[in-house]
């Protein structure tokens, strides 16, 4: 049996950056329309079958959702243990998606992860403007040598290359570090199964000097969005302004639902120091036991009148949501429907109505009907019956 590898490889960037569409593109599944923030994380797989050199590369794909309202402290373990990472920014957005890509990202891929191989990423290629504001932003940010990858999820343009180019780099080193658990020409028996070539696949990187080049390369393949992206934006922005409102509330019902416990262990710790006490007479330790009580309860009313709040708030903006959605798609169909009434009324009108009905329905013509339909009836019994000739039918049929 050959060996079997597994790989790590996380997709990494700032919310709204395109990371589950170039994932979802990669692995042949459809692109969502609309944004959709990933919480926490969405681990999908891939397997690559080498024959010749006998090694199986289960890849593992980590797609780490970078909203920081949804997300707001990204697990370590989401960078622990990586092989081979893509970091996604932004083409449309290099300012606010690049600046914070080394602190956020690189560095802590770099310290919970040991050497990994990192590929930078410019997604929405099909929206990218070469202006003074792009390149000041890469060329702060990223600098003007810093190599990357220019991609499209939209147009299905140059994605899978990004995952190829890292899967190969890593074979190729691999077979140096480590021939025992990857054996020699296994890089190139995985360029040999994709269809591609090295200098194919390295041909994609660019740098700020380049990228016009690449660009005037890729620009005929990009298709071209039917939807104005001043709508798409709107419903971007109302969507994530719900998703954090939910998000805040939920992180609102958990403190409180927290300081609820904490207020009844409070209540028991006074009531243990009560017993301690030398109180001389019931009514004492009665007194003393309401007042205890008295504030727990006031605090719990509280407590519960900003839950009941809460949850009020938190099921009006799932109605303001799913009526959203609702009438997002019933919009859709409506144009298509917008046909079948003519077609309806002209299967329905009065007119051809009648005439339809008599075709069908006339009971009295049946036997002219039946003569007529008896024409081409015997010669086809005739030749069906040749074999067992029967009187009483050759005698009808003369008739």
């Amino acid at each position: 049996m050959g060996n079997k590898v597994n790989l790590k490889l996380g997709v990494y960037g700032e919310g709204g950056v395109g990371k589950t569409s170039l994932v979802n593109v990669f692995l042949g599944k459809e692109v969502p329309k609309n944004y959709s923030p990933t919480i926490n994380s969405k681990v999908s797989r891939k397997d690559y079958i080498l024959e010749k050199t006998g090694v199986t590369f289960k890849l593992n794909i980590w797609d780490v959702g970078g909203n920081r309202a949804i997300n707001p402290n990204i697990n370590n373990a989401f960078f622990s243990d990586v092989d081979i990472a893509l970091v996604v920014f932004d083409l449309t957005k290099p300012e606010l998606t690049i600046k914070s890509y080394e602190k956020n990202f690189l560095n802590r891929i770099n310290r919970y992860s040991e050497e990994p191989l990192i590929l930078i990423v410019g997604n929405k290629l099909d929206k990218l403007l070469l202006n003074k504001d792009f390149k000041e932003a890469v060329q702060n940010y990223l600098g003007e040598k810093k190599i990357f990858l220019i991609t499209s999820a939209t147009s299905e343009l140059n994605v899978d290359n990004c995952f190829e180019l890292l899967i190969y780099t890593f074979l190729k080193k691999s077979e140096i570090l480590l021939p025992d658990l990857v054996p020699e020409n296994s890089s190139v028996e995985f360029i040999d199964l994709i269809g591609k070539t090295e200098e194919e696949l390295r041909g994609q990187l660019v740098n700020l000097s380049s990228i016009d080049l690449k660009l005037r390369d890729l620009k005929p393949k990009i298709k071209l969005e039917e939807i104005p992206s001043q709508e798409e934006d709107k419903e971007r922005k109302y969507h994530e302004f719900i998703q954090q409102e939910l998000q805040k509330i939920s992180l609102q019902k958990t403190t409180l639902s927290d300081n609820f416990i904490e207020s009844i262990s409070e209540t028991e710790k006074e009531l243990n120091q009560l017993k301690k006490y030398n109180i001389k007479s019931t009514i004492d330790l009665v007194d003393k036991l309401r007042k205890s009580l008295e504030i727990s309860k006031k605090n719990t009313e509280l407590q519960l009148e900003t839950l009941n709040k809460l949850t009020r708030e938190e099921n009006e903006l799932l109605i303001i949501s799913s009526k959203f959605r609702k009438d997002k798609f019933d919009i859709i169909p409506k144009p298509e429907p917008k046909p079948k009434p003519e077609l309806q009324t002209l299967g329905v009108k009065p007119k051809p109505k009648p005439e339809l009905q008599a075709l069908e329905v006339k009971p009295k013509p049946k036997p002219e009907l039946q003569a007529l339909e008896a024409k081409p009836k015997p010669e086809l019994q005739a030749l069906e019956v040749k074999p067992k000739p029967k009187p009483e039918l050759q005698a009808l049929e003369a008739k």
